[in-house]
């Protein structure tokens, strides 16, 4: 009994391989009989293969049209959602948490990002027409073990002509601000391109880990919101992440979060992001 079950075994694994001598027997009998009939066989066979090769190269040139071409023009065809394509110009900051620091944090972040502007615009810093004025004042900075140290700093009042250098108007000017360590805003310019719902990005950041980096993003809008991850385009930086953008003030503004390596603690950590719609009036 025990020689039937293994003999039974052997033959359930020697089955394929039975099979294809069998198949290969066929075909062999088949190439004597054609030649014995004589018939022509390399001529269709030559005739096979080349037809294959060209049904190929045409269908893989079909789908090259078809994705490069069809597929856009019926995407942005059937497209009904807000145009986000153009140049965006904005800022990245370390967000906290607090609603009340997160808001002055941001205001302040946007009033430097525009003040950097200026002095690219203007050259040296200075502009003639120019109607701030500034002062020294005292601040401090707190460090990563929480000990705070002097720090210099600069007040510019807009629009508020000269200041006096009485000394009960330096009193009445005196401030005392505190900088927490990593929080100086990232300036950044995003150039989107969409087809359909798809969104394709190139971000350049100045600031941050160097003086300017630029990422690749990939991702999608819908619905007024935009996802998407991004990937630095140095092979040696790590950073990368996902952000997610609420389109807001009538299409004007891009504002949200993005999900990115931070730094000063070597981690992932959570950074506000506002865009604007670029413009020509646009420093």
């Amino acid at each position: 009994m025990e020689f039937f079950k293994k003999l039974f075994f052997l033959g359930k694994k020697s089955l394929p391989y039975a099979l294809f001598m069998a198949f290969a027997i066929l075909c062999w009998r088949w190439f004597e009989f054609s030649n014995a009939q004589h018939h022509n066989l390399a001529e269709p066979i030559v005739n096979g293969v080349i037809g294959g090769i060209v049904t190929s190269l045409l269908i893989l040139l079909f789908s090259i049209i078809w994705k490069s071409n069809i597929t856009p023009w019926v995407e942005n065809l059937l497209y009904k959602d807000t145009k986000v394509e153009g140049v965006w110009d904005g800022l990245l900051i370390p967000y906290i948490g607090i609603d009340e620091i997160d808001k002055r944090r941001l205001k302040i972040a946007m009033g430097v990002i525009e003040h950097r502007r200026r002095k690219r615009k203007d050259g040296n810093g200075e502009s003639p027409n120019n109607t701030s004025s500034s002062t020294e004042i005292s601040a401090t900075s707190i460090g990563k073990n929480g000990e705070e140290e002097d720090v210099e700093a600069e007040l510019i009042l807009k629009n508020k002509g000269k200041i006096s250098l009485e000394e009960d108007e330096l009193i009445d000017r005196k401030f005392f601000i505190k900088i927490s360590s990593g929080a100086a805003p990232i300036e950044v310019r995003a150039e989107i391109k969409r087809v359909g719902h798809s969104i394709a990005a190139q971000l350049v950041e100045i600031g941050g880990a160097s003086q300017i980096h630029t990422y690749t993003v990939k991702g999608s809008f819908k619905n007024l919101i935009l996802t998407g991850e991004y990937e630095n385009d140095d092979c040696s930086n790590i950073d990368r992440g996902s952000l997610s953008l609420m389109l807001r003030e009538n299409g004007n503004t891009l504002e949200g979060f993005f999900s990115s390596y931070s730094d000063h603690d070597h981690q992932m950590a959570p950074f506000k992001c506002v865009l604007k719609r670029h413009s020509k009036s646009t420093l």
